[in-house]
């Protein structure tokens, strides 16, 4: 086992827990942002929302997509004052569960959602997301070439 970390040098391991550590945070960077909605909607071309229930809301939506629903993610069909239809594509429920679903009809009344946002492509984060791939590729390319004896020209390290 010592010959096998041997082989290794300490750089290559510290270079190995930067590209795991930077794999598992990439996931964060989401190119969706949601702002807040306000404005009319065109029944030609629905708007993407995300619409967070309210306590009542989720006892109203229950009978129809479950209990324990948080937020509703679909396109927005109409929206008033006082109400709002939606053609709901996804449930994010309490727990971190999400449901997926074909455009299951719900017609809300104010009192039953807190928060109606529109989905949105961020371009910063998208620009992050693009350069934590290309600087991980890189990274990667790296470390591979170092294994293999690339990085002062000898041959790869023998295996046993």
């Amino acid at each position: 086992m010592n010959e096998l970390n041997s082989e290794f040098p300490s750089g290559h391991s510290r270079r190995v827990i930067a590209l795991v550590s930077g794999l598992c945070f990439i996931n964060l960077l989401g190119c969706t942002e949601y702002t807040p909605f306000r404005g009319t909607v065109d029944p030609t071309s629905p708007t993407e929302v995300r619409v967070t229930l309210t306590d009542a809301g989720q006892m109203t939506v229950a009978p129809r997509i479950g209990l324990r629903a948080h937020q509703l993610e679909g396109a927005l069909q109409s929206m008033t004052d006082s109400s709002l239809a939606l053609s709901v594509h996804k449930v994010s429920r309490e727990g971190g569960i999400e449901d997926s679903y074909a455009g299951e009809q719900l017609s809300l009344t104010a009192r039953d959602f807190g928060a109606v946002e529109k989905s949105g492509t961020s371009v910063i984060r998208s620009l992050l997301l693009a350069g934590a791939i290309i600087a991980t590729t890189f990274v990667a390319a790296k470390g591979a070439g170092d294994l293999s004896g690339g990085k002062n020209g000898n041959p790869p390290p023998q295996t046993k």
